[in-house]
């Protein structure tokens, strides 16, 4: 199942990995800062956008790992470097977007232990072709867009 997936993966249009990244659903499904509110139903938000925030996120809020039904997570255009092993804790994450932050140099690869991370955002990281291909060698069951 796996290779099947990222067979269908690697030749998905932009519709299909937008629909992984959660970019089609409703704006009232998303959640776009870390409130109160958000911290009240972490068990249930499957979309959080922390993207282009002000000021920008330069360290991820350890909070964020306790929403264990997340499936689309947006850190894209901050100023994050590194993001933190409590990351193995989303279970459910499908997409993770993180274009935009130059600070980020390399890809744990502990992510490789989600189980259904399908895809990974980096566009706009300015990355060379050959750090491309690592990374995308790194991750081989994962569709990292650049």
């Amino acid at each position: 199942m796996i290779a099947f997936f990222v067979f269908a993966a690697l030749n998905a249009g932009a519709q299909d990995i937008e629909m992984l990244c959660c970019k089609n659903a409703a704006p009232l499904d998303r959640i776009m800062e870390l409130d109160d509110y958000a911290l009240k139903n972490v068990g249930t938000i499957t979309i959080l956008e922390l993207s282009m925030q002000s000021p920008k996120i330069t360290t991820i809020p350890a909070d964020i790992s306790k929403f264990s039904q997340l499936k689309c997570l947006d850190l894209g255009f901050n100023r994050i470097s590194v993001i933190p092993e409590s990351f193995k804790k989303l279970e459910n994450l499908t997409c993770l977007i993180l274009s935009g932050n130059h600070y980020l140099q390399n890809l744990p690869t502990f992510l490789n232990e989600l189980p259904n991370l399908k895809v990974i955002v980096l566009e706009d990281l300015k990355w060379s072709e050959t750090k491309q291909k690592e990374t995308q060698e790194r991750f081989p069951n994962i569709l990292i867009k650049f």
